[in-house]
């Protein structure tokens, strides 16, 4: 009886993750669907320059809290462990919101942004809220309440698209009232939120104690975010300088459709991560690495048959969604498409990488590719525009995978009889 009570309360706890990821990815698809037919490609090009500030303030937060706090709070005693945590993530925010003020300052200064004043205020806000409201997010998948995850989502996407509609509605949808928007829904569901929330801890031994921990963690996470935005935007932000803002409009148009895949991965993120590192804890190498296995073939298997759909009705797809002035980038889907097959092989390894604590490989991986953007992006996107991009992209991905594959292969990851990391025979 408590086998099949284990059972039911692990499927209500993956649909409710799962219906989650589908409300936050299915509504950043959505946004990007209304942006761009109301905006035009090249200002929804503008808007994702400044979106891709917000995922890299986004990446050293995941790098240094929550990524650590999602493979170490199963070991902790959460009721110590959360509230220090809660604080730390606080401060984080609030010097993000900082450095983002002082950033725009400059980009105003020098001219680097069109129209950057009608962002100085409420783009740092936007940083700011963002970098907390996902802590709030995996806070409850860590808690196991994954309920008011469900909760907090669902009324930020309600009331995002409320003022959305309400601007286009009335003519007057702009990049700066998109911002206004979002930061007035994440406030709100910070609010709901904050009644779920520990109080966080003041006691500087305490924070010290967690921060020391985390810093251990992540040590090589905190450069690899560096690194990983680089890998990842480069060749966009090659694209806009060399090919201009609708350039730009057009391949995050195209990662928009190809990101529904991120209802899975966001998905695998916060569910894989602590699965593993109980696994692991339990039953050593070996039951980690037929654990992983056996979530890769499950999951591996609708990635692939997704993106198989989205590279036969590319035209179509585009037509529909965007009309028929964007058909024509088509070729772009194709490519992407075949990019993420690289994107979803990426996952389990990373995730085996962070649940034997050894995040220096995922660093070199991203140092690698990152050295091979900056070196290639000007000149394959001068030489092949958009196909450029694509080709880069793949590459940068392809180096990735092989780093992961050779350090898992040199911790014996890939060998049987292992236990914690030691092998039987």
């Amino acid at each position: 009886m408590q086998k099949i009570t284990q059972l039911v309360l692990k499927f209500r706890t993956g649909g409710i993750v799962l219906s989650d990821q589908a409300v936050v990815s299915g509504s950043n698809f959505l946004l990007g669907v209304l942006l761009t037919r109301e905006l035009g490609l090249e200002g929804f090009g503008t808007y994702s320059l400044l979106w891709m500030g917000v995922l890299f303030a986004l990446s050293f937060s995941q790098a240094f809290i929550v990524q650590p706090m999602l493979s170490l709070g199963p070991k902790q005693d959460l009721d110590e462990y959360l509230p220090r945590v809660l604080s730390i993530q606080l401060a984080f925010s609030l010097m993000a919101g900082i450095l983002a003020v002082i950033t725009l300052n400059l980009a105003n200064w020098f001219n680097l942004l069109p129209e950057v004043g009608a962002y100085l205020f409420w783009f740092p806000v936007l940083i700011a809220c963002y970098l907390f409201y996902d802590f709030c997010r995996k806070y409850f998948f860590l808690t196991r309440q994954a309920e008011w995850a469900l909760i907090i989502d669902s009324f930020y996407v309600l009331l995002l698209f409320g003022l959305l509609i309400w601007k286009v509605w009335t003519a007057e949808l702009t990049i700066a009232w998109t911002i206004n928007a979002l930061v007035i829904a994440q406030t709100g569901a910070i609010a709901l939120a904050i009644w779920k929330l520990p109080r966080p801890a003041i006691k500087w031994t305490g924070l010290r104690i967690v921060s020391i921990q985390h810093y251990h963690f992540s040590k090589w996470l905190m450069g690899t975010a560096l690194l990983q935005w680089f890998s990842g935007n480069y060749f966009l932000l090659a694209a806009a300088a060399l090919l201009g803002s609708a350039a730009l409009g057009a391949l995050r148009m195209v990662q928009n459709v190809v990101g529904l895949l991120h209802v899975l991965f966001l998905a695998m993120e916060n569910i894989i991560p602590i699965q593993a590192a109980s696994t692991y804890h339990e039953g050593g190498m070996d039951q980690l690495r037929k654990y992983l296995w056996k979530i890769s073939l499950q999951t591996g298997a609708v990635t692939f048959l997704i993106l198989l759909g989205l590279m036969l009705a590319s035209k179509s797809i585009l037509f529909f969604l965007y009309g028929e002035v964007t058909v024509g980038y088509s070729f772009v889907l194709i490519g992407m498409a075949m990019v993420y097959v690289l994107v979803f092989i990426g996952h389990p390894l990373r995730f085996a990488l962070r649940t034997l604590e050894n995040t220096r490989p995922i660093f070199w991986a991203y140092l690698l590719s990152a050295a091979f953007t900056i070196l290639a992006a000007y000149p394959l996107v001068g030489r092949l525009g958009l196909t450029g991009v694509l080709i880069g992209l793949f590459l940068t991905q392809l180096i990735t995978q092989c780093v992961y594959f050779f350090h898992l292969k040199k911790e014996g990851f890939f060998y049987e009889n292992y236990s914690l990391g030691t092998r039987k025979s």
